[in-house]
């Protein structure tokens, strides 16, 4: 399989927003949370933000079944170092980039993303940041995460506006993933080149295109490696500044490294509505039907209807709710399977009790439906399973740069493979410091 680094993307990035810190004059400004995936609050850094951004999260937790099994279940207690970075020229005030990729993905997004466009001509941007997770009892199980992301923005005055965007991970599957006992590990990079040109005040037409790289380490995982590459174009009509109706076509191509029997081609077609209508909402989505071809005859073909979904509102100063929900054909993660039809919705609701204390309820759920027959303990049939999860947390603000917080999370899964079920319950404590 070929392999690929971020080694010239990061360079390039490495270029700018190094650039821009020897120039600046004044230092960063601190912010209340950083992690490898949290946002940094806006109005921390004000007129006053910089180009460059440390953080260190500790995060202490203990889990009741740490390899997600039915029985014969392990606890331990892990410990997960998580330092990082992220630089911007021009400054901003916040992480630009909320990329979810899957491995299992076809093309690699669980849901779009959009960078939205500023009044500056070019933005670059950069992020690193590891997670150091040790066991204390386990430590065979210790393992670094790595993530990685660039972007690249330059808009030109005639409303064309060119962007390129990169992000490398390497991880681990979830313990109980498909059939797995074992330590699945891999690394994966998203690329993806776009476009938009604003034709009139109220047309906009958008095109991209991106390449997925999927690598599993270990060799019994070698059926799971490919190489995706994915052209989207889309035609945004705006009925006002801040609220569109859209339509688009995908076009996936999935192309296994050894497992070539199952090579496959998406069309997916949407129709959706974006809206920022007020500070207090902002969202997208959009609704449509997925093909996906095999180049196999031995393969039957298959239609589903997809669908994707992401909402913020905030109902008063004190609260507010997140909610992402989608439904696709993805990849599967066993062998001899075809496909997995997911479906997953997410709800996250914020709290301020206090001006320094924060409290946010999430909720999940997810289905998986296995396309083929899987044979398991002696019986035959199509997998599905459904799982539910539900966490509350807390934070308290000790100072601006200086955030502590308190979680509890319990995730159960329910298979017709009585095998697969499990239920886990990590308690968790952390600190974060953002500069």
């Amino acid at each position: 399989m070929k392999r690929r680094t971020l080694f010239c993307t990061a360079a390039f990035f490495l270029f700018f927003a190094g650039h821009s810190v020897a120039c600046a004059a004044e230092a960063a400004a601190p912010a209340d949370t950083a992690n490898g995936t949290a946002r940094i609050s806006s109005d921390v850094f004000g007129k006053r933000g910089g180009y460059f951004h440390p953080f260190l999260k500790l995060n202490g937790m203990h889990s009741d079944n740490i390899f997600n099994t039915k029985e014969n279940t392990a606890s331990d207690f892990i410990t997960v170092v998580s330092p990082g970075i992220w630089l911007a020229a021009p400054r901003v005030k916040e992480e630009l980039l909320d990329i979810d990729t899957s491995s299992i993905s076809s093309g690699g997004l669980d849901l779009d993303f959009a960078t939205g466009k500023d009044f500056k001509r070019y933005q670059a941007y950069l992020f690193y940041g590891p997670d150091i997770s040790m066991y204390s009892r386990y430590s065979d199980e210790n393992i670094t995460r790595h993530r990685a992301e660039g972007m690249f923005q330059y808009n030109l005055r005639g409303g064309l506006t060119f962007e390129f965007i990169d992000q490398f991970q390497r991880s681990r599957d979830p313990r109980g993933t498909g059939i797995s006992t074992q330590e699945d590990k891999y690394a994966t990079n998203f690329l993806t080149f776009r476009t938009s040109y604003d034709i009139t005040p109220k047309l906009e037409l958008k095109a991209d295109y991106s390449n997925f790289l999927v690598d599993y380490s270990a060799q019994r995982n070698n059926y799971r490696d490919r190489d995706d590459d994915s052209v989207s174009a889309s035609v945004f009509f705006k009925f006002t500044p801040k609220t569109s109706a859209f339509i688009e076509y995908d076009y996936v191509t999935v192309n296994y490294d050894t497992n070539t029997l199952y090579d496959s081609s998406l069309h997916r077609g949407y129709g959706g509505i974006a809206w920022d209508v007020t500070k207090k909402s902002e969202g997208r989505f959009k609704i449509g039907s997925s093909s996906r071809d095999y180049e196999s005859p031995r393969i039957s073909d298959t239609d589903e209807f997809v669908m994707e979904l992401r909402l913020n509102h905030t109902f008063t100063p004190k609260t507010s709710v997140a909610f992402t929900a989608f439904r696709q054909n993805s990849e599967s993660n066993i062998q001899g399977l075809n496909s997995i039809l997911r479906n997953r919705f997410d709800t996250a609701v914020t709290y301020r009790l206090t001006s320094k204390i924060t409290t946010i309820l999430k909720l999940a759920y997810s289905e998986e439906n296995y396309n083929g027959a899987l044979t398991y303990g002696g019986v035959t049939k199509e997998r599905e399973d459904e799982t539910n999860m539900a966490a509350l947390s807390a934070k308290y603000e000790i100072k601006k740069w200086l955030t502590a917080g308190l979680s509890y999370s319990y995730r159960k899964r329910d298979s017709n493979f009585s095998d697969f079920d499990y239920s886990t319950s990590v308690f968790l404590i952390n600190l974060t410091a953002a500069l």
